[in-house]
């Protein structure tokens, strides 16, 4: 059985590798206390994207500016449900780290039924509609993340 001999001294440039390795080490602990990893501000936006919205129920049964509303396709014979939501691609996140979503942002189908800030929209006039009248026929109109985390 060979027996792998070491050196007990160091060898090469290990001082410096001992201070990129502190410098690493440095720079980590610094953007943790900040929380600018990657990791904390995804989670941040996820925390974000997820909070529940309480929907308004109309008593005219009619929609409004000013309405928080849910977009549901219903589907059909060989299709499902689904439900308008913002698209937060993580890709695109980190290659632009940020808690919120640059606006305008796409949007996407999903299945989950609960509201939350990523499926929740306002009602916005585009016309100079006051906010709680009702919304026509054929008028035009914009919709709106609830909670501003979708940001210029």
């Amino acid at each position: 059985m060979a027996h792998a001999r070491r050196s007990r001294s160091l060898k090469g440039n290990w001082f410096e590798d001992r201070v990129l390795d502190e410098d690493s080490r440095k720079d980590y602990l610094e953007k943790k206390e900040r929380g600018e990893l990657l990791s904390q501000q995804i989670d941040l936006l996820k925390w974000n994207i997820l909070q529940p919205v309480n929907l308004l129920v109309t008593k005219d049964g009619e929609v409004h500016f000013g309405d928080v509303v849910m977009l549901m396709n219903m589907g059909g014979e060989h299709r499902s449900r689904s439900i308008l939501s913002i698209n937060a691609n993580l890709e695109s996140l980190i290659k632009n780290p940020s808690p919120a979503i640059k606006s305008p942002c796409g949007v996407s189908a999903g299945r989950v039924i609960q509201p939350s800030t990523r499926n929740a929209f306002i009602i916005t006039s585009v016309d100079g509609s006051a906010e709680g009248s009702t919304l026509r026929f054929e008028q035009k109109f914009a919709l709106r993340a609830t909670s501003g985390f979708a940001r210029g």
